[in-house]
């Protein structure tokens, strides 16, 4: 290097280049151990982003991605202050910042160039991004598409689709996919699908969009030490809006998410490349469960108990199983005949079996037992038995 740089040559510049290169890697992309300790932008300007996701969607993440744009932009900067530290300082500061610009070579002063050119740049547009309400802001631009026309004399403004957004966004029973500590998290509500991804929010109405199945990869996980091979399968989904102003996207979640979003989806997924969407370990279970129980002896209801109560698992069906030891005699084995009055269904029940057993071992759920989940009577497979009248 020149005289303007102090001990530092050639191949001492790269591997500094390359270390503060891996610094912004991890400042942009960190780990999960980082974003749990709380090191992550969200946490740290937490002061300056003040809404909650939960309470203001749009605005949190109108700031959020403002946030994250300047702070990232900065991060060239910090390559420039490097160099400085590498500089003849003993003529002062402005003369090791002139050398930085005038004695270098043209390919690091171009590099030099560029680093401060971004973050100019960049808080030039933000700022264009929030002036005039927030008007030219990508989120707002999306938001101004799904207004619709009224004849009332007051005229809808991007608020209403905001506010419309952060009501439903507020109820317990959306639909997410994702990591919570990764930057792309997916939601579907009442009437939106949201994709957070680290600079963009994709918005698309449920009404107006075609859902369609579009890709189905595994990855394989190694368990060594016992030479048994984990995968799981994930999907793709593609949100495509009849309107051609909105922006295709897609959805990527696990094959055990997949009945969970299609029930909360107004539209059918399409499915014309024919995927074979894996079912879950505890779907296949339920699956023989029920080819099982329905060989099982059924159970008949005393005259004084035609009616059943709603199973006290789900809330939604009848209870329409009773635990009678059907495996042994009465006085044979670990088995036991339940005496609780009927109170769950047939699902909710293979559920409760699964959730028994053990996790590792699921070549031996059918053969083992499990206790009731009311009265803690022992009871195996062959001893539930389906009502009837």
């Amino acid at each position: 290097m020149s005289d303007s740089l102090i001990n530092i040559d050639t191949s001492e510049l790269l591997i500094t280049t390359f270390l503060y290169i891996l610094v912004v890697f991890i400042i942009i992309l960190p780990p999960s151990e980082l974003i749990t300790a709380g090191f992550s932008i969200q946490n740290i300007f937490s002061y300056f982003l003040v809404e909650n996701e939960e309470i203001t969607f749009i605005r949190y993440h109108i700031k959020r991605i403002s946030a994250k744009c300047f702070i990232h932009s900065l991060l060239p900067l910090g390559y420039i202050f490097l160099l400085l530290y590498h500089c003849n300082w003993s003529y002062g500061i402005v003369s090791a910042c002139y050398s930085l610009f005038t004695d270098t070579p043209i390919i690091l002063r171009f590099i030099i160039y560029i680093c401060l050119l971004i973050p100019i740049v960049t808080s030039l547009i933000i700022l264009q991004w929030h002036l005039n309400d927030c008007y030219r802001h990508p989120i707002v631009r999306q938001l101004r598409l799904f207004i619709q026309p009224n004849n009332q004399q007051q005229e809808q403004t991007w608020h209403t689709v905001e506010s419309s957004i952060n009501t439903e966004f507020r109820r317990y029973d959306k639909f997410s996919c994702g990591s919570a500590t990764s930057n792309v998290r997916c939601y579907v509500l009442d009437s939106w699908i949201l994709k957070c991804s680290m600079y963009h929010v994709n918005i698309a109405q449920q009404s107006t969009v075609r859902v369609e199945l579009d890709d189905a990869h595994d990855i394989h996980l190694q368990e060594t030490n016992e030479e048994v091979t984990l995968s799981t399968q994930y999907l793709n989904i593609l949100i495509k809006s009849y309107d051609p102003r909105i922006k295709t996207f897609y959805i990527r979640l696990k094959a055990t998410e997949y009945d969970d979003l299609r029930g909360k989806l107004q539209a059918n997924i399409e499915n014309v490349k024919n995927i074979v969407v894996r079912q879950s370990l505890s779907d296949l279970f339920l699956d023989d469960f029920r080819r099982l129980i329905v060989q099982n002896p059924k159970y008949r209801l005393p005259l004084n108990q035609q009616d059943l109560d709603t199973c006290i698992g789900c809330l939604q069906t009848n209870a329409n199983v009773k635990l009678v030891k059907n495996c042994d005699a009465s006085d044979i084995g670990q088995c036991r005949t339940c005496f609780c009055r009927p109170m769950w269904c047939l699902e909710c029940l293979g559920k409760w079996f699964a959730s028994r057993q053990d996790q590792s071992r699921p070549d031996t759920w059918l053969q083992s037992t499990c206790p009731c989940p009311s009265c803690r009577s022992i009871f195996c497979i062959l001893d539930i038995s389906i009502i009837e009248f």
